[in-house]
């Protein structure tokens, strides 16, 4: 029996109104044409079993009853898909040791049932304790209520066919749902970077432009300390030019997937102290003290350019919205099967809005407190890089009293 038949079985067992119509048919049966049995047979290999039977003190048989497919009349119907006709067992060599003889039945008339599909269903048919002499109303009578039989069986497969290809109409809609938002998720990503290029970069290239000129036309009426401070927009342009275009070209790699995830140990603490050399101007153009609480086991199973950039990301954010004078620190620690990385500032933190819209690709990036400017990419990108650890980046923060970064990375044992 295929799967379809097998969920169509199931529902008819449970169809108490199909039931006991079937039931009223064989009731009929028997009183029609004046036999003690009428039965529905289902057949499940290497078993048949009553599936339904007349109502009489004469019928031996009972719903459930189950034999083997071993020498029975119902079982030669099923194999030869044709009717079988037999007036007297006990006078036919080929019956005469029929298992339903020691039950009393020696004359049958049973046809097929067939599935939509034409898989057998089982057997209609009666039986009798006497022999019998099977007349055209017998036949017709018992053809005509097999096709009423296998008409029910046909609406219940096309009921079933019906339901099929409503859960694929469903899966269908559910499928064009989920690439509908992915390419809504693209074209927000798109847009993204077109804002990214179209404003976002030219910030930094026109503060470029702007002082190159200056000095370029206006230099011997400079004084060294306005030189000295174009000189710094220049350092400071170009650095944000280079540090933007790095996020840029790392988020655009990983959605193309030209960056594959390559973990070795790495040591935190090595990589902290690098970072705070490459950002101790900023540190210093805002008076901030910088913080560390490693803990013994320094080392990180992570892949060592991802986890570099989304430190650099957090502490980059971190000094952005820190005021002068204010303080950044870094905690790591292990738990259980994780190893956490944390940065702090006392900066002027988030409310919950803000929060849960962090990593959303379409919203806007807040100034920070010396009115940086950025584009929200980079904590977008590091988040994603952390999930490529199958680890987690969340936050903790309140309005006035700073954020917390926390970057949680499955713990590995080092070998």
């Amino acid at each position: 029996m295929n799967t379809t038949n097998e969920i169509l079985f199931s529902q008819l067992g449970e169809n108490s109104e199909l039931l006991k119509k079937w039931e009223n048919i064989l009731n009929l049966i028997s009183k029609v044409l004046n036999v003690p049995v009428a039965l529905i047979m289902k057949v499940n290999a290497p078993f048949i079993e009553v599936f339904s039977n007349n109502n009489s003190d004469r019928n031996p048989y009972h719903k459930g009853d189950k034999e083997k497919l071993t020498g029975l009349y119902c079982e030669t119907v099923i194999n030869k898909r044709s009717k079988l006709e037999i007036p007297n067992a006990l006078m036919d060599p080929l019956w005469d040791n029929n298992p339903d003889i020691k039950l009393g039945m020696i004359a049958y008339l049973g046809y097929p049932i067939h599935w939509p599909n034409q898989e057998v269903f089982g057997t209609l048919c009666i039986l009798d304790s006497k022999e019998t002499d099977f007349t055209d109303l017998h036949r017709e009578l018992l053809t005509q209520f097999r096709e009423v039989l296998e008409s029910h069986l046909g609406m219940l497969f096309s009921n079933q066919e019906l339901l099929s290809q409503k859960k694929l109409l469903e899966l269908t809609n559910r499928r064009i749902s989920e690439y509908s938002n992915e390419l809504d998720r693209s074209m927000k990503h798109q847009d993204k970077l077109y804002s990214i290029i179209a404003h976002d970069l030219r910030n930094p290239l026109n503060t470029l432009q702007a002082s190159s000129e200056i000095l370029l036309t206006d230099t011997n009426n400079l004084t060294d300390d306005e030189k000295e401070d174009l000189l710094v927009a220049i350092n400071n342009g170009a650095s944000n030019m280079d540090f933007l275009l790095n996020n840029l070209l790392a988020w655009t790699r990983l959605h193309t997937g030209q960056i594959a995830f390559k973990p070795v140990w790495v040591n935190i603490n090595d990589m902290l102290m690098e970072l705070v050399e490459l950002y101790r101007p900023s540190f210093s153009k805002k008076n901030i003290e910088f913080k560390s609480t490693i803990s013994d086991d320094q080392s990180v199973w992570a892949d060592q350019n991802m986890l570099s950039v989304v430190l650099r990301n957090l502490i980059t954010n971190a000094i952005k919205y820190t005021k002068f004078g204010g303080e950044i620190s870094v905690f790591t620690k292990s738990i259980k099967n994780s190893k956490i990385i944390s940065i702090t500032d006392d900066g002027i933190g988030m409310d919950e809005i803000t929060i849960q819209r962090l990593f959303e690709i379409d919203k806007n990036s807040t100034p920070g407190t010396e009115n940086e400017r950025g584009t929200g990419l980079g904590l977008i990108l590091s988040k994603e890089f952390i999930d490529e650890h199958g680890g987690e980046l969340t936050v903790k923060s309140e309005p006035g009293k700073g954020s917390t970064f926390i970057i949680s990375l499955p713990n590995q044992s080092e070998g």
